[in-house]
């Protein structure tokens, strides 16, 4: 449940984390106006019945409010060298939102493959509450 509180951490109080990480949660995804001003990258595994959607309409969402999102879907059984060389090649500096699937999996594989992107985790730490983009 860390990361469901973290989006209603994020919702609620949008101007109190630098930046979040959200690792295979799900969201009312009517709620996320909130969500367009902040520093986030979320992840889940396609075959996750329950976030795979929610992240992807949350995104959806916020690009229909126009945030740019950047996405792409990664093969977990690659070596992470090659999940790491992508995951940095999606980093742009005009862009707060990354969305990154794995393709199938599970809920609980999301975790698995998640925590290793080093890319994603580096990014995370190196936001900075004074450098939002809206």
């Amino acid at each position: 449940m860390g990361s469901m509180t973290s989006i209603a951490m994020d919702v609620k109080y949008p101007d109190f984390f630098a930046g979040s990480y959200l690792v295979a949660c799900k969201w009312d995804e009517t709620v996320t106006s909130p969500l367009g001003h902040q520093h986030i990258w979320a992840v889940t595994s396609q075959g996750d019945p329950g976030a795979s959607p929610s992240l992807a309409k949350i995104m959806e969402n916020l690009e229909k409010d126009g945030v740019k999102v950047a996405s792409q879907t990664l093969d977990p059984t690659q070596p992470q060298d090659q999940v790491d060389a992508q995951a940095a090649a999606l980093i742009t500096p005009d862009c707060s939102h990354y969305l990154t699937q794995y393709q199938g999996g599970s809920h609980r594989s999301t975790w698995q493959h998640a925590y290793t992107m080093q890319p994603a985790l580096e990014w995370l730490f190196a936001q900075k509450k004074t450098d939002r983009i809206h």
